[in-house]
């Protein structure tokens, strides 16, 4: 379980980008983040991600950032898989500062920070309720009403699924 709960301030970092360069959380005070920590063979992460590729879609004002507890090429072929067409930011194996800071024990772990950097939301596992939760966290974040639905009817998804 995460260490961290809602109402807690967000560990800052500094954590390379798949894509290149460097993402520090810091840079990101003046607007609300989603951050996604997850492995590339978690299934219940492989689940989840094209789940929160939608959200990204969805409300992009609010970024959501991937962070992979795996080499560079493991998180590109995951990201080729699950659709996760939003920043992947690397967590190097071996020192894992943001995982630690963070107090991970489980993936996937899920926590909307808010501009001031307080965590509002935390989501371990998959929660279809929680994750619509956060959609509609992010669409207020955004200043933005009644969002497209996160799920259909075709998507046959379960209500829970433990990380």
């Amino acid at each position: 379980m995460a260490a961290l709960a809602a109402g807690l301030p967000a560990p800052g970092f500094t954590l390379a980008r798949l894509d290149g360069g460097s993402f520090s959380l810091a840079s990101a005070r003046s607007q609300a983040v989603v951050l996604a920590f997850f492995k590339t063979s978690c299934p219940v992460c492989q689940f989840t991600f094209p789940y929160l590729a939608r959200l990204a879609q969805r409300v992009p004002a609010v970024p959501v950032f991937g962070i992979s507890q795996d080499t560079a090429g493991a998180a590109s072929e995951f990201v080729r898989r699950t659709g996760a067409a939003f920043p992947i930011l690397l967590d190097p194996p071996g020192t894992y500062l943001a995982r630690r800071a963070y107090g991970l024990t489980h993936v996937p772990s899920i926590f909307a920070v808010d501009p001031d950097g307080i965590i509002r939301l935390v989501l371990q596992g998959f929660d279809r309720d929680g994750m619509e939760r956060l959609l509609l966290w992010a669409s207020r974040q955004a200043g933005a009403a009644n969002p497209a639905p996160l799920f259909t009817a075709a998507d046959g998804v379960p209500a829970l699924r433990p990380g």
